[in-house]
């Protein structure tokens, strides 16, 4: 989603976020989920960052499984794919 909205490619928005993360005015609900999320993304160039949010946070509450009609998602990060 940021690299279609934007146009800028994958390996730009990495170091942007990174920056984001590390500013002592933000301040994360769940850091930790985030970190793993932000992880996630950075691996997988053909990922959005919400998704693998949306990854991290499901792992987090103790979800096995996470489900999407996102067909590039659910091969990047393991998601289920709806039909």
């Amino acid at each position: 989603m940021l690299t279609r909205v934007y146009g800028v490619p994958h390996a730009r928005f990495v170091p942007i976020l990174l920056a984001l993360f590390n500013t002592r005015e933000l301040i994360f609900q769940d850091f930790e989920t985030v970190n793993a999320a932000f992880a996630l993304y950075a691996q997988n160039p053909k990922t959005d960052f919400a998704d693998a949010l949306i990854v991290e946070a499901a792992k987090h509450a103790g979800a096995t499984e996470t489900v999407t009609f996102d067909k590039q998602a659910a091969i990047a990060l393991g998601m289920t794919l709806l039909k």
